[in-house]
């Protein structure tokens, strides 16, 4: 059925909107810039400090790097209350600008999901990615998709944290001093 148009004059009313279109779909959670110095970055934005709750089945993490000191690997941890340390499966592939393919994979690991690898001040090269969470809020199995552009060419993965475990937000864990801009999403069923 094709939208109502609404004519000059007249009056905006719950009966006049479809509220399929408002109660669906993707929500802006909250976002803006993080900083790490050392090894975590926890609760980066302290307007999202529970982003996981049950308006939302799962989310879109947007990031991109702005600086890190040195280049190096960047993961994420669920949370609830601390960090989830243990039982993170993943598997991956990076391809770089000179087309060498590298597998990367873990396996009930306590590092987390890796999101891919910081660069330095290149801005041609720093690390932006999407990351797909899926029901992170509900005691089940947590799923992730992972899509990026990391030092040295584009990293693609999939993976879950095996544990039945109600996360309420996450953290980002990287070796070096990091910082960047990142968005959460939320799709509303």
């Amino acid at each position: 059925m094709p939208p109502m148009r609404q004519q000059s004059g007249q009056t905006l009313t719950n009966t006049r909107v479809n509220q399929n279109y408002l109660n669906n779909g993707l929500e802006l959670v909250g976002g803006g810039a993080f900083s790490g110095t050392s090894v975590q970055i926890t609760n980066l934005v302290s307007a999202m400090a529970t982003p996981f709750t049950s308006r939302n089945r799962s989310y879109r993490l947007v990031i991109s790097q702005t600086y890190s000191v040195v280049a190096s690997e960047l993961f994420l941890k669920l949370r609830s209350g601390t960090d989830h340390s243990a039982n993170y499966y993943y598997s991956g592939t990076s391809l770089t600008d000179g087309a060498t393919q590298t597998t990367r994979n873990g396996s009930n690991v306590s590092t987390g999901i890796r999101i891919g690898t910081t660069n330095t001040n290149a801005s041609n090269v720093l690390l932006s990615a999407t990351i797909d969470i899926f029901m992170p809020q509900e005691a089940r199995e947590t799923g992730f998709v992972v899509e990026a552009r990391e030092a040295g060419g584009m990293y693609q993965a999939g993976g879950m944290c095996d544990i039945s475990t109600q996360f309420t937000d996450f953290s980002l864990v990287c070796a070096s001093s990091v910082t960047g801009v990142m968005m959460l999403y939320g799709w509303r069923s």
